[in-house]
């Protein structure tokens, strides 16, 4: 991680992270140096209540991120929270919201699950209706909520170009170097197939 803040820096760029927050007690340390060029870290908060999150992120997750945050607020880093909603946690939008603008986050962002195999065996899936109340929800949350709320892609639209990879702003490189037009289908394979895959960077240069 060290290294890779180090080389993003030295080659000019300005970069952000995203992170559940379970190692960032060790490793914001790498980030004091770069400041200048950080923009913002994006936690993982699946749910406002501890017994939410740790449901869907693992038993002590809940208690990571809020003291990762937490860091943040102390070294003076910029921090925002990006939210997956599930049938799980789906009731839960208002109170993180405002429990994220109290905390001093720069934003919160809303975003789809994208069904998969696994995520319907487990009943994370909302219906395509379901789905439209949350939107609903969010855009009231907007003016309710001194804070910016934003939308992930996945959300209902007419636009035909909803992200920034199918504007050809930005790639999506997965952990085995698989170059995807899709981020929200990275890393699922096999349960979803590989048609998305346009090349691998350990072949190609």
């Amino acid at each position: 991680f060290a290294t890779a803040v180090q080389a993003t820096c030295q080659a000019g760029y300005h970069f952000s992270l995203n992170t559940n927050g379970w190692n960032f007690s060790e490793s914001y340390r790498h980030l004091l140096p770069y400041r200048e060029q950080l923009q913002v870290i994006t936690f993982s908060l699946d749910g406002a209540s501890e017994a939410t999150h740790d449901h869907l992120r693992g038993k002590g997750s809940y208690r990571r991120v809020l003291q990762a945050m937490s860091i943040c607020v102390v070294q003076e880093l910029p921090f925002s929270v990006s939210m997956v909603i599930t049938a799980h946690n789906r009731h839960e939008l208002a109170q993180l919201a405002q429990m994220s603008h109290r905390l001093g986050s720069r934003g919160v962002r809303f975003g789809h699950l994208m069904p998969s195999p696994i995520t319907t065996a487990m009943g994370f899936d909302l219906t395509p209706w379901e789905r439209k109340l949350v939107e609903a929800e969010i855009h009231e949350l907007r003016r309710q909520v001194p804070l910016p709320i934003g939308m992930a892609p996945g959300d209902h639209t007419t636009d035909l170009f909803p992200c920034a990879a199918l504007h050809l702003q930005e790639v999506n490189i997965d952990c085995e170097g698989n170059m995807t037009t899709c981020c929200h289908l990275s890393g699922h394979g096999n349960d979803v197939g590989t048609a998305d895959v346009i090349g691998n960077l350990q072949t190609m240069s």
